[in-house]
């Protein structure tokens, strides 16, 4: 994997500073739709469904979005390998500060660059991997698979001498 950011080309994400309402002027910009999760994620994902509605507003040069996340990812068992659905629903808020070269960083914030983008695809990523459970199991009663043959013994035993 690279160690490049990842960065969405589509306008969809993505909202520039000019673009965004002054909170003391009242308003804010409404970005929503759906992303696909293999853009997310890469093929394997297919079949997974991301929604997402976010508003977002200005501070000055900081920009406040409040966020909500509907997935539905497909994911796999740690115990038998078999690819199943993981729901949920996200309602978040953060605050983008803006990064002036060889300025300081703030790690409790995300932050842009000096082109004035604020690039939703990386923080909608995160949010969702790290809902995730981090031990994903299809069933919690889940048997693995089968030592020898390698089958699921979920879907019933192996015919592997014990």
């Amino acid at each position: 994997m690279s160690d490049r950011p990842i960065e969405s080309d589509v306008p969809l994400y993505r909202a520039h500073l000019d673009q965004i309402p002054d909170e003391r002027k009242g308003g804010e910009l409404t970005l929503s739709g759906e992303i696909l999760a293999s853009k997310l994620w890469g093929e394997e994902f297919s079949g997974s469904e991301v929604f997402f509605s976010a508003g977002l507003f200005r501070q000055g040069t900081d920009v406040l979005v409040r966020s909500e996340i509907r997935y539905k990812v497909n994911i796999e068992c740690v115990r038998c390998l078999a690819i199943f659905p993981v729901s949920g629903e996200l309602t978040e808020r953060s605050l983008f500060i803006h990064r002036k070269k060889g300025g300081p960083t703030y790690p409790e914030n995300e932050q842009y660059e000096n082109d004035g983008w604020i690039d939703l695809f990386p923080w909608i990523r995160e949010l969702i991997l790290v809902s995730l459970p981090e031990y994903p199991l299809c069933r919690e009663d889940c048997l693995g698979l089968c030592e020898v043959c390698r089958k699921s013994l979920n879907d019933g035993g192996c015919i592997c001498p014990s």
